[in-house]
């Protein structure tokens, strides 16, 4: 998805196989109040948003956070560099 003028707070993640998000529902992520993730993307096909929507490897998602306040979201959809497992103590 394209913006003119892409709005702050405005994160862009691909799913990596292993990651805390792998093979989780939405609703399950440790993602704070303050982020928003408004699309998933998957074999170049919308999945709708839902809290029980379940993440798979390879899935982009566009989430909105709190410019401000907003957590770096990175660590959650990223494997542990090396191994390609997750992080057991995501940041």
């Amino acid at each position: 998805m394209r913006f003119r003028h892409e709005p702050r707070g405005l994160r862009r993640h691909v799913v990596a196989a292993g990651s805390p998000a792998d093979g989780r529902r939405i609703g399950d992520l440790d993602v704070g109040e303050d982020v928003w993730i408004s699309f998933v993307i998957r074999n170049d096909q919308l999945v709708p948003v839902r809290g029980s929507t379940i993440l798979c490897a390879g899935d982009e998602i566009l989430a909105l956070t709190d410019p401000e306040r907003g957590q770096d979201l990175t660590p959650i959809f990223t494997a542990r560099p090396g191994t390609g497992h997750a992080d057991p103590t995501p940041a």
